[in-house]
């Protein structure tokens, strides 16, 4: 179903391929890991294949490239799509429907089906993936997980043979990687072919998919673990009683929180999807005002004042929705500078790997290495309070362990206190001191990890 030769792709501006002499067989019923350091090119092969290069994504292609019986550089995207099914690296990229039930039948519409078997496979795929008590909710509410499996049931409901999906368990928490990795098994086993670009170590041991390196395996980094502090600073913030709704007639997002984060500390707030840690991390950033409740700061009262202060940085999951200037030395630069500071950019660039990108426009990056410049562009202010949304989902494992060094640095460094969100297990052993589980919109547990 997947016939490539020699393969070449040279994105506009680029100096040199982004991956070259590619060759790469897929049949019925294979379930093939594309593999690879971040940058190495996954993304771009998929591009190639689903026919978003060149037709979207102006590029050289040189070689041969047979999808699905047809070449996807000249065949209609429209037609194409009936064939290859694609889940996207950003889920939100893909959800364009107001309601998760809308959106997961969005698909189908388009393809011309019948109301009664649109509703069915929608319906179908929506229980299959978790997310039925999801369909009337606005997708603009959902956590990243959420997203990420209604972008997975819509491309899923739509009954493509073969599948290109890049990184589909991003942000998913251990029930979700689970559901998905069982899925795409039985998938395999039905006759689908199946391509899947991943990072997570627990995805590539369930599926135990032929793997396909795009690009050779770099060398194992260090595994360090940082130095713990033995007693956490001063209190930076606090929050008492936190609740949110995002509606009226909606189910509390959060209820009763209250919780402090200290200088030098590096909070892990777990839990499953949609379990408010987002909302959490919004509230803490004054992005969001708190149904009751109250969040202070020990610097300067409510959060929601500090806006161009630079007392606090904020990752969304999603790095594209603050990544705007030309250039990654421009990216990196630009908050120091609104702060009135001087900045050199290089030396950041260079403790993210990114040294040799200064010149590029950060939106040619790979997710992983935009991930990476927004964490970098967001501690170059030197921000006391630090509150970060799965800083490290579509990062190679050199990439998050650098990472992860960085922020340790500036926490030990800066005084800085730092919540984070994530659902890699490691990660909170290895670089957290303290980890707060919640679910429901509840905190579960709060207490220090082993050290």
């Amino acid at each position: 179903m997947v016939h490539v030769r020699g393969l070449s792709i040279t994105h506009r501006g680029a100096a040199r391929p982004t991956i070259s002499g590619v060759d790469l067989e897929a049949e019925a019923g294979d379930l093939v890991l594309l593999a690879g350091p971040s940058g190495c090119g996954k993304t771009s092969l998929v591009y190639a294949l689903n026919g978003m290069i060149p037709s979207c994504v102006p590029a050289a292609v040189a070689g041969d490239v047979v999808v699905a019986g047809r070449p996807p550089a000249c065949t209609p995207l429209a037609e194409l799509s009936r064939h290859v099914g694609t889940v996207f690296q950003g889920a939100r990229w893909q959800l364009f429907m107001p309601t998760v039930a809308e959106d997961v039948a969005f698909g189908c519409e388009n393809l011309g089906l019948q109301p009664a078997e649109t509703l069915s496979r929608a319906g179908r795929w929506m229980e299959r993936m978790g997310i039925g008590g999801l369909a009337g909710r606005s997708v603009h509410e959902l956590s990243g997980g959420e997203a990420r499996r209604v972008a997975l049931a819509g491309a899923l409901a739509m009954g493509a043979r073969t599948l290109l999906l890049d990184e589909p368990t991003s942000d998913l928490d251990a029930d979700g990687v689970a559901d998905t990795c069982d899925v795409l098994l039985e998938l395999a086993a039905d006759g689908c072919c199946i391509l899947v670009s991943e990072h997570r170590a627990e995805v590539r041991e369930r599926l135990r998919a032929r793997r396909f390196d795009v690009a050779p395996p770099g060398p194992e980094p260090p595994h360090t673990a940082p130095e713990r502090a033995e007693t956490p600073g001063e209190v930076v913030i606090a929050a008492a009683d936190l609740s949110y709704r995002y509606g009226r007639d909606r189910p509390a997002a959060l209820s009763g929180v209250t919780l402090e984060l200290r200088q030098g500390e590096i909070v892990a707030l777990t839990g499953p999807n949609g379990s408010g840690k987002t909302t959490l991390l919004r509230l803490l950033a004054g992005l969001a005002q708190p149904t009751s409740g109250s969040v202070r700061s020990a610097r300067g009262g409510r959060p929601d004042l500090w806006r161009g202060t630079g007392q606090a940085a904020f990752l969304f999951q999603d790095p594209d929705e603050q990544l705007f200037c030309a250039t990654c030395a421009e990216e990196v630069a630009f908050g120091p500078r609104n702060l009135g500071r001087a900045c050199d950019p290089l030396p950041m660039l260079a403790r993210l790997g990114l040294a040799h990108h200064a010149g590029r426009h950060p939106m040619t990056l790979s997710r992983g290495e935009r991930q990476r410049l927004a964490v970098g562009a967001a501690l170059a202010m030197e921000p006391p309070l630090v509150l970060f949304d799965e800083p490290t989902s579509g990062s190679d494992r050199s990439g998050w362990l650098g990472t992860m060094a960085l922020i340790t640095d500036h926490a030990r460094r800066a005084g800085a206190a730092v919540a984070l969100s994530t659902h890699n297990e490691e990660l909170v052993q290895r670089f957290a001191h303290r980890r707060i589980t919640l679910r429901s919109g509840r905190i579960v547990s709060d207490g220090p990890t082993s050290p």
